[in-house]
């Protein structure tokens, strides 16, 4: 008797999606193989484990009809960092798999960091290689939290490969030129991929142990999935750090961007970064920072990002830590703009080594133009924990997320308990 096999063909999202994991498997591997082998490295390994049991009332987030379960959830990781004379990496990698009892389902993402830096040539040829795969929210406007990677939010994986020139024209002065490969991919359908061909350069001086500044420039073929957003892009700005005192740094850039659009106008306006940082006692800190950037959406294409944060935190065994934010993202594909403002505040004890409390709140108020919809997200968790010994830790906690929009689609509350065990292997 012959049998049937449903067999389905993957489309061209998941595709790549499988091609992309195998890829970082391969890499991983080659790294690995080639550390094995040399000679006078610094290597270290760190695998850990970690076994969650949560119960949450509302795991789709909506406002009525809510539905609980009590979710299982296992995160084998593995910490890795490697130092030779001519070649550096570091990996942090976590598979997060969780399982819904009440459902009878399962469901898994992943956490990629890693980071590459080799001298082909000692102080000229280098090759920098980074590959970040992470969950994103997938429609800022909708509900989202970050423990619940199953409502409104999508996998990403982001790899850049550059291979550049550093020149040092005098003992203080380098010149810098190379190439940038960059990959942006989202698993769930409807997403825009893209691929981001740039071509820099930069000239750096350094003016003294506190001072130093560059100039540089860049030209970028961005090429997403949809062809009516292909577009060719050029910024020039100026960087200056400096290091006010032992504990006040600063540092800013200033410059320009243009967008040439393939399909419809131009977009140019002026984008800048700054922070001023002033060390406290112990560990505390208090820092301010403004930037604006242009950076891309799963959904939405290009948008620009204006924010500004005031931040600081004071205290050892009792801490306080608080921040207060503005933010603005104006999206250059389609009219929408989004503002919000809002803070943090959160208060952490630890009488001894083992134990520790941390309280943590937020508020955010949203604007969403230029339908002029509000809304408002509150948030609150509390935390206990203790280690057992250096390596095996215990955690209790709770977790209160709302939402209050002009729009009853967007209302919900979630009541989120937990407990945790990690253990280092």
């Amino acid at each position: 008797m012959k049998k049937n096999h449903n067999y389905k063909i993957p489309n061209h999202k998941q595709a790549r999606g499988i091609w992309k994991s195998g890829f970082r498997v391969l890499l991983f591997f080659v790294i690995f193989c080639y550390s094995a082998e040399s000679y006078g490295t610094e290597f270290s390994v760190q695998p850990s484990v970690t076994l969650k049991e949560e119960y949450d009332n509302n795991i789709f987030l909506t406002k009525d009809n809510k539905v609980d379960d009590y979710i299982t959830r296992v995160m084998p990781s593995m910490k890795m960092d490697y130092k030779a004379m001519l070649w550096e990496w570091s990996l942090d990698y976590t598979f997060k798999w969780w399982y819904y009892s009440k459902r009878g389902k399962e469901d898994n993402s992943q956490n990629l960091n890693l980071i590459s830096k080799t001298k082909v040539i000692s102080n000229f040829l280098y090759f920098d290689v980074s590959d970040t795969y992470a969950s994103v929210v997938f429609e800022p406007r909708r509900p989202s939290t970050e423990d619940n990677l199953g409502i409104n939010r999508t996998d990403s994986n982001n790899f850049i490969a550059s291979p550049y020139i550093k020149y040092r024209l005098t003992d203080s002065t380098s010149l810098s030129v190379g190439y940038r490969y960059t990959n942006i991919w989202y698993k769930k359908e409807g997403s825009i991929d893209r691929q981001m061909h740039t071509g820099f350069t930069s000239i750096e001086h350094i003016f003294s142990p506190r001072l130093s500044a560059s100039i540089s420039g860049d030209y970028t073929q961005d090429r997403p999935d949809m062809a009516v957003s292909e577009n060719n892009q050029q910024s020039a700005s100026l960087k200056l750090i400096y290091a006010i005192d032992p504990k006040t740094k600063f540092n800013g850039s200033i410059g320009y961007k243009w967008i040439d659009f393939s399909h419809r106008g131009n977009e140019d306006r002026p984008i800048y970064n700054a922070g001023l940082m002033r060390s406290l006692y112990g560990n505390g800190y208090i820092e301010l920072t403004t930037d604006s950037a242009f950076t891309t959406s799963p959904l939405h294409g290009i948008y620009e990002r204006k924010k500004n944060e005031l931040a600081a935190k004071y205290g050892q065994i009792i801490s306080v830590s608080w921040s207060i934010f503005q933010r603005k993202d104006k999206y250059v594909e389609v009219n929408r703009k989004d503002y919000a403002t809002g803070g943090t505040l959160g208060f952490e004890v630890k009488p001894y080594d083992r134990f520790v409390f941390k309280i943590t709140g937020k508020y955010e108020k949203n604007k969403f133009m230029p339908e002029g919809e509000k809304r408002e997200i509150y948030g609150l968790s509390e935390e206990i924990g203790y280690k057992f010994t250096n390596k095996t830790s215990m955690s209790l906690s709770h977790g209160y997320n709302m939402e209050n929009a002009r729009t009853n689609l967007n209302d919900y509350t979630n009541h989120v308990i937990a407990m945790q065990i990690k253990t280092e292997l």
